[in-house]
């Protein structure tokens, strides 16, 4: 019996630690210097976006603002001089500064679209780095996104040249879309990077791209001049979601919009917190998050995130994607 209770009591006990643990907000944006310091003496950390915080952090803001947003769905905005030690929500979180300590209200924070986010699963983006960079692929250009499943009515296509030989020169790639048929709806020639991401918005390769539910694409990118002739099967496919996904995906983005362009949001949290609803696992729709993912990659606290989120979708597209999710990591 002793036994049994004390089982009970480690099990409890268990579930209580293990509870403690699991964050309950991240950073959506950083616009100057804080840290997170763990409770009971624990390190101090940078406040870089995708950061995550667990109740008993405290979060000091020293320069700037920082932002983060609770998994229930409270967005809040930390000021220079504050710090906040984090509770199991919003209304459970202290605010300190030169005035005392107080509750965090109602007012101080907006409510984000959906009702709250997952927790990402596969996180993980060194592990998933140390497997891609066991795949090898030759010098050539990378049709990277979009594939799979998207909702955006104008879509951002993206490729990659590999070869690290010629990083930084400028060429010239054919761009060639495909429709379920196999016949070609659009080809357009475009200049991009070497060993960079290129992107092009799909208006400006076809008009006739239209976001048609459950329609089915391929597309491929080679060199000027090295179009193959016959063209082969294309690897990289995409499809428009079906009528009730693009409806919802095309209300999130709307909202998110909304709150932006409302000052509710900073710049910043807009794209981390639309980045966060596209590579949701329960959405997938990965490709949508590429144009929000370009500019995170660009700034100094949010690009270790964006390097983490192409490490977590780029190898779902397959194998030569898997091959720059390892070029992106190892260039963080």
């Amino acid at each position: 019996m002793r036994f049994i209770l004390l089982l009970t009591v480690f099990l409890i006990t268990a579930v209580r630690a293990t509870a403690q643990e699991q964050p309950v907000a991240l950073v959506t944006s950083n616009g100057g210097k804080s840290d997170i310091k763990a409770p009971a003496g624990g390190a101090v950390t940078d406040a870089s976006v995708g950061a995550e915080l667990r109740p008993g952090d405290v979060l000091t803001v020293r320069t700037g603002t920082t932002s983060i947003v609770f998994m229930a769905g409270d967005f809040l905005e930390v000021q220079a001089g504050e710090q906040l030690t984090v509770g199991a929500t919003a209304s459970a979180s202290k605010l300190a500064d030169a005035g005392g300590t107080r509750g965090v209200t109602r007012d101080e924070t907006v409510a984000v679209p959906g009702g709250g986010i997952a927790r990402q699963q596969g996180k993980d983006a060194l592990s998933q780095l140390s497997i891609a960079s066991g795949i090898r692929g030759d010098a050539m250009p990378v049709a990277v996104s979009p594939r799979l499943v998207l909702s955006d009515p104008n879509p951002l296509f993206c490729w990659f040249d590999t070869d690290s030989s010629a990083s930084g020169k400028t060429r010239t790639y054919t761009i060639i879309i495909r429709d379920a048929e196999n016949a070609v709806v659009a080809q357009k020639d475009v200049e991009g990077a070497v060993y960079r991401m290129n992107s092009m918005r799909a208006d400006k390769l076809s008009a006739g791209l239209k976001p048609v539910p459950e329609k089915r694409y391929t597309w491929a990118v080679y060199e000027q001049g090295k179009v193959p002739n016959p063209l082969p099967a294309f690897d990289a496919f995409f499809m428009f979601a079906d009528k009730g996904g693009l409806e919802k995906a095309a209300q999130k983005r709307e909202e998110l919009q909304a709150l932006f362009s409302g000052k509710k949001i900073d710049e910043q949290s807009y794209h981390t917190l639309s980045v966060l609803a596209y590579s949701d696992d329960r959405e997938r729709l990965f490709a949508d998050a590429f144009q929000h993912l370009l500019v995170l990659a660009a700034s100094p606290t949010s690009s270790r995130f964006a390097v983490e989120q192409f490490a977590r979708i780029l190898p779902r597209f397959g194998n030569q994607t898997t091959v720059v999710a390892a070029i992106l990591g190892g260039r963080r």
